[in-house]
C-alpha cells in the first residue's frame, strides 16, 4: 500500500457531499460567532442547497444516467466463452463476524456484484469466477466474496481470489496477468463500469462489460414511472450521490493520471 493510495482515498472521502455539508455548517457557525451575518447566511444556504441536491432522487438519477447508460446489462451468453468472470470488490459491512454468513457480511454493493457474478458464472460454466478486494486491516472483501459464492453454490475450485488488490487500477493489472489474453466478463456497479473498462483496456484485457446495481432505471417507460412516484428527498439518495461523486472524481483522476 502506497502513500499516494492513502492520500487518494483520504481526499476522495473528504470531498464527498456530506463532509462538505458539515464543513459549510461549521463555517456558518464560525461566521455567527465572528458576527459576519452575511457570510453565515451564505454558508448555511450553500449547505442546505447541497444537501437537498444530494438527496433529491430525480437529480441523482439524472446524474447517474450518463454513467449507467454506457453499457447494457449482460443477459444472454450470445456464444461467448470467457476465461474469467471478474467481480470487482467493494467492502465488507460486518468483517470477521463468525455468527453471520459470508453473504450477509458483505456490504450492499459488494453483495449485488457478487450475486451478478454468480449468475454469470452459471451462464458461462467454463469460466473461472474471480473475486477481489483488500480489507484495509479487516476481513478482505475477496475472502468474504469467495465464501459467499460458495454459499450460493459455486464450487470452490472454480473460484480464484485477488485479496491483495487495492483499487480498480490494481485489479486491472492483476487480472491481465491472470487472464492470459482470454476474454474477461467484468462485473461491477453500473456507474463504475466506464472507469473500470478504461483501466482494463489500458492493460490490454479483452472485456465484456456486465454492469449491475443500477441507481436509475434504463427504459424510458420505467424512468417515467419512477420519476412520477419517487421524487421526495430521501436518505438513500445521499448514498447514491456519494457513489456518483466518487465516480466522477475517479474519471477525472483517470483522464489526468492514466498510465
Amino acid at each position: 500500500m502506497t502513500l499516494f493510495f492513502l492520500f487518494k482515498r483520504t481526499v476522495g472521502m473528504m470531498v464527498q457531499p456530506l463532509p462538505v455539508v458539515f464543513l459549510l455548517v461549521l463555517l456558518a457557525a464560525v461566521f455567527v460567532v465572528l458576527r459576519k451575518r452575511r457570510a453565515a447566511v451564505v454558508s448555511g444556504l450553500l449547505a442546505a442547497m447541497l444537501l437537498f441536491a444530494a438527496t433529491f432522487p430525480p437529480l441523482v438519477r439524472l446524474l447517474a444516467w450518463p454513467l449507467e447508460s454506457r453499457y447494457p446489462p449482460l443477459v444472454f451468453a450470445d456464444g461467448r466463452n470467457p476465461a474469467l468472470v471478474m467481480v470487482l470488490g467493494n467492502g465488507v459491512a460486518h468483517p470477521d463476524d463468525p455468527t453471520l454468513p459470508a453473504l450477509t457480511r458483505l456490504n450492499d454493493c459488494a453483495r449485488a456484484r457478487l450475486v451478478e457474478g454468480v449468475r454469470l458464472a452459471r451462464l458461462f460454466p467454463n469460466a473461472v469466477l474471480v473475486v477481489s478486494g483488500y480489507g484495509m486491516g479487516l476481513e478482505n472483501c475477496a475472502d468474504a466474496m469467495a465464501g459467499a459464492a460458495a454459499e450460493l453454490g459455486v464450487p470452490p475450485e472454480r473460484i480464484r481470489l485477488l485479496p491483495e488488490s487495492l483499487d480498480t487500477e490494481h485489479e486491472a493489472r492483476l487480472t491481465a496477468e491472470l487472464a492470459g489474453g482470454g476474454e474477461v466478463v467484468l462485473v461491477t456497479t453500473a456507474s463504475h463500469m466506464p472507469r473500470a473498462v478504461g483501466f482494463f483496456a489500458d492493460q490490454g484485457v479483452r472485456v465484456t462489460p456486465a454492469p449491475c446495481d443500477y441507481i436509475g432505471p434504463r427504459s424510458p417507460e420505467s424512468r417515467q414511472a419512477v420519476n412520477r412516484h419517487r421524487w421526495r428527498p430521501r436518505a438513500g439518495s445521499l448514498a447514491d450521490s456519494e457513489e456518483l461523486w466518487h465516480e466522477y472524481l475517479g474519471l477525472l483522476y483517470y483522464k489526468l493520471f492514466r498510465s
